[in-house]
């Protein structure tokens, strides 16, 4: 409820503001469909239509403020349900080499382009778990970016705990029990208190290195967005399963860094270390520690065709022994004459599966770009990405701007 409030305050100052002033604005709106194709059925999935206008205070060419406001609609034929979710709803007060904002907002830290081990402001939309990386949700959070001569600094805090959304059955490994076994299942949801107060920052500096460098440290103390499950069997006929599952508090810390050299060639590292529950950074206990590292280029190797690389590495501290998960990721993008353009993602675990995920875009006019863009999957049903092999997905969107 809070939340809600805070949210149509925000939207009423952007309305008020744009009624007062009579800035002119611009804006899109965005159609998204998608179907599962499997064995020849085309099932529908999720729908969405999206709009947002967006606007500036005073002098167009050097504002006092600036402001946003986005509306989703969703509409699932599964379940026959339909949505309407407030998304990016934002004012920004530029004050000097501050920049003020206060509202629904996303927020991206780090240099990589597909795994981002820093970027854990704000939670995601799994509901396509392999386009959760792009799906972040807006949270309400004030926020502070401060420009200076060659440093950034971007302070955020949020005052509210919201949830990412979990994938559908169909994307999650199905548990088998015992029979006569039915888990009793307790879900600690944190309150809207000063405790649950998420905050951190990203210090980013530029250096005069080769052709350009730029290093930023954050640090961020929140709490996880997706449950974590604690599972205790009492013997018996049956046995007892008692399912606790809570959102740890964490604290992360990271590293990321871009290096330009000759001949555009790009490298970039990002690097997160992360604790739970007030462990001991220096000596976790079990379960209350992991750790991603990854490094990546990016280099145009013809005219027009640009290609991207990451290595990402992921270990958990798995009962005390530890676990990784390792995937290598290339992305082909470019564009064919003045209206079409590709991007071509494939990525390997070394568990054995994998994935390709093709995307053709074309501009029919002006503002108005037509989108189509699948995902398939392969590999064993233990692997990461084989789990998914019957879920392969075609989607196609239309998205007008003015």
């Amino acid at each position: 409820m809070r939340q809600r409030q805070t949210a149509l305050l925000c939207m009423g100052l952007l309305l008020a503001t744009g009624a007062a002033f009579g800035q002119s604005f611009s804006g899109s709106v965005a159609s998204r469909m998608g179907w599962w194709c499997q064995s020849g059925n085309f099932d529908p999935r999720s729908q969405y239509v999206t709009g947002k206008i967006s606007g500036k205070v005073g002098d167009q060419e050097n504002p006092s403020a600036q402001y946003q406001a986005e509306l989703r609609v969703g509409y699932d034929p599964a379940a026959g349900g339909t949505s309407v979710d407030m998304r990016e709803t934002w004012i920004k007060a530029f004050l000097g080499p501050m920049d003020l904002s206060v509202g629904k907002q996303l927020v991206s830290w780090g240099t990589t382009d597909v795994f981002t081990p820093v970027d854990v402001v704000n939670p995601r939309d799994f509901t396509l778990p392999p386009e959760s990386l792009d799906e972040k949700i807006p949270l309400t959070m004030l926020r502070s970016v401060i420009n200076g001569d060659g440093l950034v600094v971007d302070l955020v805090a949020v005052p509210f705990f919201t949830e990412s959304i979990a994938p559908g059955s169909r994307w999650r490994s199905a548990v088998s029990l015992p029979s006569g076994v039915v888990p009793t299942v307790t879900l600690e949801k944190p309150g809207d208190r000063t405790g649950n107060m998420q905050f951190g920052g990203r210090l980013q500096k530029s250096f005069d290195i080769a052709q350009g460098a730029d290093l930023a440290f954050s640090v961020f103390d929140g709490r996880e967005t997706t449950a974590t499950a604690d599972v205790r069997v009492t013997p018996g006929t049956p046995p007892a399963v008692e399912i606790d599952e809570r959102y740890r508090r964490f604290l992360m810390t990271g590293f990321d860094g871009a290096f330009a050299f000759v001949d555009g060639i790009l490298l970039k590292s990002e690097m997160s270390y992360t604790t739970y529950d007030g462990t001991s950074p220096l000596k976790p206990d079990t379960d209350c520690a992991s750790t991603e590292g990854l490094i990546g280029w990016e280099y145009t190797i013809l005219e027009g065709v640009k290609t991207i690389g990451e290595y990402d590495a992921v270990w958990d501290n798995d009962g005390g022994n530890g676990s990784w998960t390792r995937t290598a990721l290339l992305i082909l993008s470019g564009d064919i004459g003045s209206r079409f353009s590709y991007k071509l993602t494939g990525g390997y675990n070394l568990d054995g599966s994998e994935f390709l995920a093709p995307l053709i875009a074309y501009t029919l006019a002006d503002g108005l770009v037509f989108e189509t863009k699948a995902y398939a999957f392969w590999g064993e049903t233990s692997t990461k990405y084989g789990q998914w092999r019957d879920n392969d997905v075609i989607e196609m969107s239309v998205k007008y701007s003015f």
